[in-house]
């Protein structure tokens, strides 16, 4: 009897951990470009038209937003309006630990973007304002992504990058 009982206390413990371990979170693959990603979730994001975006140059990555490109696969992408603040991105680190330390300068980035851009906003496109005050950037494995969008399609953005990277 003292073995069926201890069998089930094990079970019951294997179980838990199993729980445990299955709600740490996703598994992200590390597969995609960051080109690809980012062409795949535009398509899920409603108001987003390829042909009104325009990719960004490595050298604005690395001297605007203090990014070190020789490390990373980068993609991001610009509205081809000037009265409009809509930008979005995808970086691909090497490393989780890499993608937590981009994660830092990518919210730092966009602070100072905040701080620089809503002034100017609210004098000729008060409507850009909370895309400028909601920006969000977001980890997800090896890859970070942020958004500089109205709020339905920020969020439609992160579901479709989380969608696309969940293995």
């Amino acid at each position: 009897m003292r073995k069926k009982s201890v069998l089930t206390s094990l079970s019951a413990i294997l179980f838990v951990f199993l729980l445990l371990l299955v709600s740490c979170g996703a598994s992200y693959t590390d597969t995609f470009f960051p080109n690809d990603l980012v062409n795949q979730a535009m398509t899920s994001v409603d108001g987003i038209t390829p042909d009104e975006f325009t990719k960004l140059s490595d050298s604005y990555v690395s001297v605007f937003m203090g990014i070190d490109t020789s490390a990373i696969a980068s993609s991001v992408m610009h509205t081809v309006s000037s009265a409009q603040y809509d930008e979005f991105g995808v970086f691909k680190c090497s490393s989780e630990a890499d993608a937590k330390e981009l994660l830092v300068i990518i919210n730092r980035y966009l602070e100072t973007s905040k701080q620089e851009n809503v002034p100017i906003a609210q004098s000729y496109a008060p409507n850009e304002v909370p895309k400028l005050e909601n920006a969000q950037a977001k980890q997800f494995g090896c890859y970070v992504t942020y958004a500089v969008l109205a709020d339905a399609q920020s969020q439609a953005w992160f579901a479709a990058v989380r969608e696309l990277l969940t293995k």
